[in-house]
């Protein structure tokens, strides 16, 4: 059950946070949550408008989401396996096939939302909207095909070479942005619908051993940018030039900002320590893969309180030849954290978390490497944050954990380095 929920919460708040970037044209539509209070200038520092007008570049509008996306992909590849060992430890036996059908749906309701004239038309007309619509549909074609065939990847089931990156993925991103272009400024709701279907779609090709989590990553960009330059191509031909993109505005994330954040929580472990096993022989701890959900509600734009929640798979092995041994721990902790504004997109922070580990299969666990089934965890890091959309950013951080006599009677310490994607309340 605690998978069940675990996977389900990743879903929805990555989803969330995707499709909240956007800011419809009708700001009476935004719960005030999302509204922000920079457009007037006392809320904003004019040097730091100055400074920051990074995402006002349309280049950048269009690429930085696909961008961040795939080099997390990239730099992820080299732990493919750690991540499939934590789906394998936790849900070996998850078999479904509705993604087959969730990636197309996101583009059934925009067509049927445009059939029917519903909320008196979209963004684009029927010629501008099916242009983008091929155009999109050959890019994406192009791209996933040639890395498919020239990388051969092996899928972590199959035998077949083709497994990089996620197609599934790749076409359900596409159709969620193709959806979020025509209607997302009309309501935010089909925005999250759009991207709660693309990321249950990439999320679920993990859990069905049919991906890596670095095909679903780059998968996940190539289906966005797909998009992006497929109407970049049909505004130009349809001499739509000037077009505003309203969920690229208001991007400020400075001083007057209270930066509280939900967010879905992913990074690699490594070990610092060296263990002895009761009969004298020592392990080898491998590095391992983290997944979670982190957040937290800032009282002033520089202090706030929050809370961590993670599932860990790392593997130990015994003497020289010993087999491998997976550990799987939950993990939840809680406390302060800090953020200072760098300019009015970058953000530095801290934090200082108290909590518990969970050992979950603490009874498969050889008895003589001594491990404690629950330990005080103690936790602290540092990070830094780019508002990639209004309410969407991403984090690149490093945290280090600390559990006294966790294992062979020694305390476990841990180094984290990952990347996070937010929501922003502001």
């Amino acid at each position: 059950m605690i998978k069940i929920i675990c996977t389900t919460i990743s879903i929805s708040i990555l989803s969330i946070c995707v499709s909240l970037g956007s800011t419809p044209k009708d700001s009476t539509k935004i719960p005030t949550m999302f509204k922000t209070p920079y457009n007037n200038n006392s809320y904003c520092d004019n040097t730091a408008n100055k400074s920051l007008r990074l995402n006002d570049n349309k280049v950048v509008q269009m690429l930085n989401v696909p961008i961040i996306l795939a080099a997390t992909g990239l730099a992820y590849k080299s732990f493919d396996s750690r991540f499939n060992s934590m789906r394998n430890s936790y849900i070996p036996k998850f078999s479904h096939h509705y993604d087959d059908i969730t990636q197309y749906l996101p583009a059934a309701v925009m067509l049927g939302l445009k059939a029917t004239n519903a909320h008196g038309g979209s963004r684009s007309s029927w010629g501008n909207m099916l242009t983008a619509d091929a155009f999109s549909i050959v890019i994406l074609t192009g791209m996933v095909n040639g890395l498919k065939y020239t990388t051969n990847v092996r899928r972590p089931a199959e035998g077949s070479y083709n497994s990089f990156p996620s197609g599934h993925t790749a076409t359900a991103f596409m159709t969620a942005t193709m959806l979020h272009k025509e209607y997302g400024h009309i309501s935010p709701l089909y925005s999250v619908g759009a991207y709660a279907l693309a990321s249950t779609t990439g999320i679920t090709r993990i859990l069905n051993n049919k991906h890596w989590s670095s095909d679903v990553f780059v998968g996940a960009a190539i289906g966005i940018l797909s998009v992006e330059l497929g109407y970049l191509i049909a505004d130009k031909l349809f001499k739509k030039h000037n077009y505003t993109y309203p969920q690229h505005t208001n991007t400020y994330f400075g001083h007057r900002i209270k930066p509280s954040f939900l967010g879905l929580y992913t990074g690699i472990d490594v070990n610092m320590g060296e263990y002895t096993t009761s009969d004298g022989d020592k392990t080898t701890y491998k590095s391992g893969s983290k997944a979670g959900v982190e957040g937290a509600w800032f009282i002033t734009p520089y202090l706030g309180v929050g809370g961590l929640a993670t599932a860990t798979t790392s593997s130990i092995t015994i003497g020289e030849k010993g087999e491998a041994t997976d550990i799987n721990r939950f993990s939840t902790t809680a406390g302060a954290y800090i953020s200072f504004p760098l300019s009015s997109v970058f953000r530095i922070g801290t934090k200082a978390l108290v909590g518990a580990n969970f050992t979950s299969n603490h009874e498969d666990i050889p008895t003589a490497l001594n491990v404690s089934p629950v330990r005080m965890n103690l936790q602290t890091g540092a990070s830094i944050s780019y508002l990639a959309r209004q309410n969407l950013a991403f984090k690149l951080f490093t945290d280090y954990s600390h559990s006294p006599n966790f294992i062979t009677n020694k305390a476990l310490n841990e180094l984290t380095c990952g990347v996070s994607i937010n929501l922003i309340i502001k």
